[in-house]
Order: C-alpha cells, then structure tokens, then sequence
C-alpha cells in the first residue's frame, strides 16, 4: 500500500505500480505523473491527488476509488478510466459515467477525465431503456439525430441537438463529444466521420486524414476551407 503524508506538495514522476493501492492522507497535493498500473483501490482522504497522465486504464477495473468530504482527484487529460465502485464522502454512486460535471461529484472530481462504474452496457441495453429497442439508425425522437450518434454522444434520454458547424477564425468545424460508450480507437469500425455533396452519395473520412481530429473526449472534423457545399455527418454503428 501506497500511503501519501506530507504537507505540501509531492510529485512522483516515476508513477505507482504492484499490487497494492493508493491512500492520500494529508493536505497537501500529490502529483503523479508517471503511468499507473497499480492495481488496488485508491482512497483520496484528504488534500488533493492530481494524476496528470489520467488514461483509460488510470485505475484497475476491479477496484474501488474512494473520495473523502473535502478531498479532490483531479483528472486533467480527458480520458475515460474504468472502475469496479465509485465511493463519495462514504456514499458508494451507482454504475454509470461520472466527471467533474455530474452532480454526484461535483467539487470531488476536476479535469476533463471521467470515471466509468461498471461495464459500459451496449448499445441493445442502452436502447431498452433510452429509446424502446430501436435500432441505432432510427430517429426515435424526431431530432435529426440518429439513435446510435445518441448512445456515442452518451447524450440525455429525448431531445438531442445536432452538433453545428462552428466558425472560428475563418475554421469551420464540427464536434460530436465522445460520451465514453465508444473507445475513440473503434474509428472506422464503430463508428466514422462521412461527407457528401449532395446528401445521396457518402465518403468515409479516413483516420489519418488531416481534417479529422479523433481523441477519447470526441471526433472533430475540420471543413475543407474554399470547398463548396460540403455535407457532414457521423454514422454509429455500435457493436
């Protein structure tokens, strides 16, 4: 067992691996920011633990992470870190997609990073519940917004907007958030960003295509600047 006491600050660039788990005790703020591939549950009773290199495989799938009153974990990279229990100020949440955003942990988790509890169900469970078992092709709620683009957006139950094209210094681009039921390394597979000139016949974006900017946290892509009319859609094909 890991077991952090000091006042200040301490940063462990080598980062935590065995076995055993992590416990913060004291005030001050504990930075890893070296891989962690411990695998034992991880407490944070006091001050704050700021794991700087957060990824998908920050914390054991099997274990438990815990977060004291007053005690934060900052996740600063936006990647989503799968765990057995999420525990907050000795209340243990219920399985399901956590961040600094959601009300259960707000002011306990900062930074991008997300916590999943529990396995991610698929898309089947998830359209039981959201959308009455309809295919992920369907527009169930009239919106525009395919069912399957819902469940990789991890967007509320009912109505969706579409992403817009946003401007921004003369860049025209377009976002969907990656809501964590998706590994962005399912590009191509699962899902894939499709343009068109006429909204009959569509094109598949490559992943190394420059336009396309696919991470953990969502996919962009980048219109062409000076092309003409250029159609844009996600297509979610969820195993």
């Amino acid at each position: 067992m890991f077991r952090q006491g000091f006042t200040n600050l301490m940063t462990l660039s080598g980062g935590i691996s065995g076995s055993a788990g992590l416990t913060k005790t004291d005030s001050g703020t504990l930075i890893i920011s070296g891989l962690t591939t411990y695998t034992g549950n991880t407490a944070v009773m006091n001050g704050t633990l700021s794991i700087t290199s957060h990824s998908a495989t920050t914390f054991a799938a099997t274990s438990t992470v815990s977060i004291a009153s007053g005690a934060v974990l900052n996740l600063p990279n936006a990647a989503t870190a799968t765990v057995a229990s999420l525990v907050i100020n000795g209340a243990v949440l219920p399985n399901g997609l956590y961040d600094a955003s959601s009300p259960a942990t707000t002011g306990f988790i900062t930074g991008s990073g997300k916590i999943q509890v529990g396995e991610v169900p698929g898309y089947a469970t998830w359209a039981t519940t959201h959308v009455g078992g309809a295919l992920a092709n369907a527009y169930t709620n009239n919106d525009g917004v395919p069912n399957g683009v819902k469940y990789f957006m991890n967007a509320a139950a009912g109505f969706t907007a579409n992403p817009s094209v946003v401007t921004a210094g003369g860049v025209n681009t377009v976002t969907w958030p990656n809501g964590g039921r998706i590994p962005f390394g399912a590009y191509g597979t699962q899902f894939v960003v499709q343009t068109s000139a006429d909204l009959a016949i569509w094109s598949n974006i490559l992943v190394d295509d420059s336009h396309l900017s696919n991470t953990s946290a969502s996919v962009i892509y980048t219109l062409p600047p000076g092309a003409d009319k250029v159609f844009v859609r996600l297509t979610v094909t969820p195993d």
